[in-house]
């Protein structure tokens, strides 16, 4: 299964494949998402995690990662 993740600001989607690791540096305003590129849905089984002032979304089942850098210190409310 291929999840997308998306930034609906930047436009950004990059397709993951299972496995795959993928950083982006957070920017103030954004909005982050992961879909199910079948489903268009959240996947099932994804954890979220901090690590510093990173957000880490990872799947287990597949050994899928994204790391937001930065998250907690630019995407304040």
């Amino acid at each position: 299964m291929k999840m997308i993740f998306t930034g609906k600001v930047s436009g950004e989607k990059t397709v993951l494949t299972a496995g795959a690791r993928h950083t982006v540096k957070a920017q103030a305003g954004e909005q982050y998402g992961l879909v199910d590129e079948v489903t268009g849905l959240v996947p099932d089984g994804v954890e979220a995690d901090r690590s510093g002032d990173d957000l880490i979304l990872r799947k287990k089942e597949d050994d899928t990662e994204i790391r937001i850098e930065g998250f907690w210190e630019e995407c304040q409310p």
